[in-house]
Parts: structure tokens; sequence; C-alpha cells
């Protein structure tokens, strides 16, 4: 039979993997909570504190949805959440907002299903699954920027990376189709600061 010490120390055993096992889901719920958040907030990072974005109301989203990068707030200059219509947005605004579609970087054609990025932006896709650097978006644009017959992306899907360059401030940006909606699409999007 066993020893009062040998099931004394068995227990102490069970505790301690008991305790192990809630550490890890307390981590593993802390961190898809804080992700959530972090989707619904819009943050301004050239000394005007939070803001809330003017483009749509917020949207908590499903913890499976790829958020955009935990950028260094220094290389920051808007991320977020943009809903993207046939509504030009130029990510040269503070916030990104609606504008002239000969100032804009992209929109999104609900009818025709086709996500279209403006004649005198850049655009590349990403296919990597982890969200980019602005350095990684920066050589992806260089090495790989779409042609003026590829800009208009057809039946774009959730998943759906695109490093971006804004035509008038020449911003570094990438955005991450989140969700298809009716008329819409959902983005999650960082706007990098120029290296100059």
């Amino acid at each position: 039979m066993y020893s009062r010490d040998d099931v004394h120390r068995w227990r102490w055993q069970q505790v301690g993997i008991i305790a192990g096992v809630v550490a890890a889901l307390i981590a593993l719920i802390t961190l898809l909570n804080h992700g959530d958040n972090r989707i619904a907030e819009t943050d301004s990072v050239d000394g005007q504190g939070k803001s809330a974005t003017t483009l749509m109301p917020t949207t908590i989203l499903p913890p499976s949805t790829t958020a955009p990068p935990a950028p260094s707030l220094a290389d920051v200059r808007w991320h977020g959440e943009i809903r993207l219509n046939e509504n030009s947005i130029n990510l040269d605004h503070l916030p990104p907002s609606y504008s002239d579609p000969a100032f804009a970087t992209f929109d999104y054609d609900a009818t025709s299903k086709i996500l279209h990025v403006h004649t005198w932006s850049e655009g590349a896709l990403w296919s990597s699954r982890a969200n980019p650097t602005r350095d990684q978006c920066s050589n992806q644009l260089a090495t790989h920027s779409l042609s003026r017959d590829e800009k208009d992306i057809e039946q774009p899907q959730p998943g759906l990376g695109l490093c971006l360059q804004t035509f008038s401030e020449g911003h570094v940006a990438f955005a991450r189709v989140t969700k298809i909606l009716q008329g819409a699409l959902l983005t999650n999007v960082v706007v990098w600061t120029n290296n100059s």
C-alpha cells in the first residue's frame, strides 16, 4: 500500500498540474480578449491620443480574426478597422476617411465584388498569414507591385493581405480583409509613418 508521505506528495503534484492548466487557460483567454479589444480601437500616434474612427461603428470580431500586427507606436501613424465600400478611402488622411477617388488609396465594389487599388497608389499581395512589418511591406511593394491590370482584385476573401503605398504622401500601409459584409468588406489596417 501507499505510505502517508506518498499520498501527500501525489496530492501536491495534482494541485501543481491543475494550477498549471488553469494558468494556461487564463493566459489564453486574456490573449484572445486583448486581441478583440485592439480591433475595436483606433489609435492615433501623432500626439492626439485615442480617437474613434468616423468610418464605421465599432465591431468586435471573433477571436479567429487576424488583427493588425502589434506595431511599435513610434512607427505607426494610424491603425484600426475600416469598412471598405464603393466610397474611396484615403489612407493619407488622419484618421483615414472617404475621399475624392483621384487621391484615394482603395475601395470595394460590392456589385462586381472587386477590391480596387487606385491608379496612383501602389499595391502588392501579401500571402503570409502573419502580418508584415513596414519594411516587409515596402520590400513587397518594391519587388511584387501589382500592374495596372492586377489592381482590380476579384472576389477578395477574408484573410487576403494587401501592402499599399499611398499616392499623395507615400505612406506604407497594410490591410487584411477580415469579413465580407453586405455591400462592404471589413478590413484591419495599419498605416506606418514615412521613413524620412
